[in-house]
């Protein structure tokens, strides 16, 4: 994808991994970003924002692209690419969803005393990052595929955020993936919890 690291570094060789990781060393295919997590493909995609924006394209043969994974021989893009750009879009959907998701549920503050099977957790109306007018109730926010839940802060005022006109009052405290921490009091910004 990164032919111009590629003339640099690597004469015959593509490598766009190298952006990324940062190993520009070894016997490893320096193209594939099969293993790529959602944040490695925006990275990605963001080496390729500030070199598109930023420097002038120098070609090498077969119409300026290295042919390979990314390009054939006419300087076509392959699927190989076509996934990659697909994987990137969808990264950048999931991370404006996560974004989402964490404004209507902030990360708590946490601290864990010394052997790290008893701390506290709280909000603030800047826990997490996320600055907001509220304080909100740490509770334990389950989401299916992970194996432990997250500790978030949920709006105990209001109406849910999914039904801003609607006269209910409890916020988002009705959302089925909440739990309470035990034996911390319902409406508490502060709660003591065991591993």
């Amino acid at each position: 994808m990164y032919t111009g690291l590629r003339k640099v570094l690597y004469p015959s060789k593509d490598a766009t991994r190298a952006f990324v990781t940062g190993e520009f060393s070894g016997e490893d295919e320096l193209d594939s970003i099969d293993d790529f997590d959602d944040d490695s493909l925006i990275s990605l995609e963001e080496w390729q924002s500030f070199y598109k924006e930023d420097y002038i394209y120098v070609g090498h043969d077969n119409h300026g692209k290295l042919v390979g994974r990314y390009y054939d021989s006419s300087g076509q893009p392959t699927q190989a690419l076509l996934d990659a750009y697909d994987r990137i879009a969808k990264a950048k959907a999931h991370k404006v969803e996560e974004e989402e998701k964490k404004k209507k549920f902030p990360p708590c503050n946490s601290e864990w005393f010394g052997d790290t099977k008893s701390g506290r957790v709280w909000c603030t109306n800047k826990s997490g990052g996320i600055s907001r007018d509220w304080v909100g109730v740490p509770r334990q926010l389950y989401t299916p595929g992970k194996s432990h839940p997250s500790c978030v802060c949920v709006r105990a005022e209001g109406p849910p955020s999914d039904n801003p006109n609607s006269s209910e009052n409890s916020g988002d405290l009705e959302h089925p993936g909440l739990q309470e921490y035990p034996g911390c009091s319902t409406m508490s910004a502060a709660c003591r919890t065991t591993a």
